[in-house]
């Protein structure tokens, strides 16, 4: 399974080797799939959801760790990631209480540009109540921008 690590912004050259050293610690078998010590996203390849837990358990370089569900550069390119990685996913989830949120980094959203960037997630069909507090599920979306872009170069859900 991928999945994205959200890194502290300190100590960057450490991140990678930080992540490494758990993974070797509990034997776990681990591939970068994408990192620069520029961002503050990493895509990794894990065995399943417990190697994912006992990593960023003992990390101290990464605020959390989520299941990839899709990237892009674009958004367009984003909705097509999800449709093709996780559309046979979406039914375990159907009857959930969720939420979206969204996370920019070097970037800045209004509240009425959030909305419409989660309402394109309509398609998944999800029918459970929206629960901002305490829900089910909860589904991230990453953008990453250049300083002083609008626009994201890169984007995760």
């Amino acid at each position: 399974m991928d999945y994205l690590v959200r890194f502290v912004q300190m100590h960057e050259s450490f991140r990678k080797a930080e992540i490494q050293a758990m993974a070797d610690l509990y034997g776990i078998n681990l591939e970068f799939l994408h990192y620069s010590q520029y961002s503050p996203h990493c895509i990794i390849r894990l065995p399943d959801e417990d190697a994912a837990r006992m990593i960023i358990g003992r990390s101290i370089l990464s605020k959390a760790i989520y299941e990839l569900w899709g990237s892009g550069s674009t958004y367009t390119e984003l909705h097509q990631d999800v449709k093709h990685r996780t559309s046979h996913l979406w039914h375990l989830y159907k009857p959930s209480s969720f939420k979206f949120e969204i996370q920019a980094y070097q970037a800045k959203r209004s509240i009425a540009e959030q909305d419409a960037i989660i309402q394109s997630f309509r398609y998944t069909g999800f029918e459970g109540p929206i629960q901002l507090n305490d829900p089910e599920q909860t589904f991230t979306i990453f953008e990453e921008c250049e300083w002083g872009l609008k626009e994201p170069t890169k984007v995760y859900l």
